[in-house]
Order: structure tokens, then sequence, then C-alpha cells
């Protein structure tokens, strides 16, 4: 009994497909199924190559950075303080726009990454003062560099391009961080 009432309904179906292959294959609809296709096909093309893809004319100036932790710094607290340098726009898409996505994720990600980015990663205690943080070896190819700290305030959590500083010191204060060019 119920084969026999689900007959009617795929003869419904087989109608209803037959229609859409009718509106599908008319001549106008051809042009819009073409550039959609088209459309697809470049847009795969663009992302396969985003690897590859330098971004000409910007890129790191960094040459020095110090780090200067406050005794008050992250309401006393030691302050996780990532630099991640960006070697391709690839690397510069994969990486998140929020600090506590970076913090969570970011062994995945340096995986992910490879070789299109390095990470220095430091923990830094309230009151201690980093001269001269080792920066990698390639820094001057990076297209970016971006600094994650992870603070225990939400005004602290910053993601930050430092890509235009050339001697940065970074002030790990109370609830957030300055940036300041450092005279040589």
């Amino acid at each position: 009994m119920s084969y026999q009432m689900g007959w009617p309904i795929f003869s419904l179906f087989g109608k209803r497909d037959e229609m859409i292959r009718e509106l599908t294959t008319h001549r106008h609809n051809r042009g819009a199924t073409f550039l959609c296709r088209l459309g697809l096909y470049l847009s795969i093309a663009l992302v396969a190559g985003c690897d590859v893809v330098q971004v000409e004319g910007q890129g790191s100036q960094l040459e020095s950075l110090q780090i200067v932790a406050l005794p008050e710094a992250n309401d006393q607290s030691s302050t996780a303080v990532d630099l991640v340098f960006i070697y391709s726009s690839r690397a510069a898409t994969l990486l998140p726009k929020e600090t506590g996505e970076w913090f969570a994720a970011r062994d995945g990600l340096k995986s992910i990454l490879g070789l299109q980015a390095d990470l220095v990663s430091l923990e830094i205690p309230p009151g201690d003062i980093v001269e001269a943080v080792a920066l990698p070896e390639r820094h001057r190819s990076a297209i970016d560099v971006v600094v994650y700290s992870n603070y225990l305030s939400k005004r602290g959590q910053q993601r930050v391009s430092v890509s235009g500083f050339h001697n940065l010191q970074v002030v790990l204060k109370n609830d957030h961080i300055e940036y300041f060019e450092m005279m040589e």
C-alpha cells in the first residue's frame, strides 16, 4: 500500500525535473550558465595562485625590536606575545583577525603556513625588558609582520601590523600595549 501511495509522488518529481531541464536549457540561460562557470574557473585560478603572489611595494622595514613590560603589565601577569613574519599573501589571508583565535589555533596554523611565515613566540613577565628580540634570518623578506598579544583585558588583545616600524619598542602596560619608533 505504501508503494502505491509513493508512485504518484515519483511522477510529480519527474514532471518537476522535466520543467527544470526545460527552463535551464533555454537559450538565455545558457549564457548565464557559461558566465557562472567562467567566474568559478577564474576564482579557482586566482585562489590557486595566491601562494606565489608577492605584494610589490610593501614589506617589512623592521630592523630591531625591544619589548618593555611595566611592573603592572597585564594585571601583573606574564604576557604571551607572538610575532608572525609573513612571506606570502596567501599566508596573510589565513591569519585570524582576533587574538583569541590566533592563540587557540596557533599550533595548527604554524603547520599549515609552513615556510610562508615565521613565528617568534615570547612570554614576558611583568617588569621585564627584552633588549633585542631575535628576528628570523629572512625577516627583511617579509611582506608584513603581525603582533598578537594575549592580554587578560579585551583592550590589550591586539592584532597589530608593525611592518612600518624600523626600530620598534613595544611597551606592555596594565591593560593595553603601546608601540613606539625608537631613535637610533
